[in-house]
């Protein structure tokens, strides 16, 4: 089992878990995860790029390709960047 690496920025909580490839190298995945009063929302991130050579390297482009996704926001709040920010389903297990 590969480790989940966390992260957090502008309030929301970042958990990558690197998916291992059975011909070698590690493809990054995202969860993002913000608290609005007593709700909390999960939103699984597509996160593009090559596979990588580690699970820290995958890690990193999950990261960097999360604070993208939060940035996109208007105003910089939490509550917008999750309203501003594209949802897709996701493609595990399909």
């Amino acid at each position: 089992m590969e480790p989940t690496y966390f992260a957090q920025y502008k309030g929301f909580a970042f958990y990558c878990s690197p998916r291992r490839l059975i011909g070698g190298g590690f493809v990054p995945r995202l969860l993002v995860s913000a608290e609005f009063g007593s709700k909390e929302v999960d939103i699984p991130v597509p996160v593009q790029g090559e596979p990588f050579a580690n699970p820290t390297a995958a890690a990193h482009r999950s990261f960097w390709q999360g604070r993208r996704w939060v940035d996109a926001a208007t105003d910089g709040t939490p509550l917008a960047a999750l309203e501003a920010l594209p949802f897709l389903p996701s493609t595990e297990g399909a």
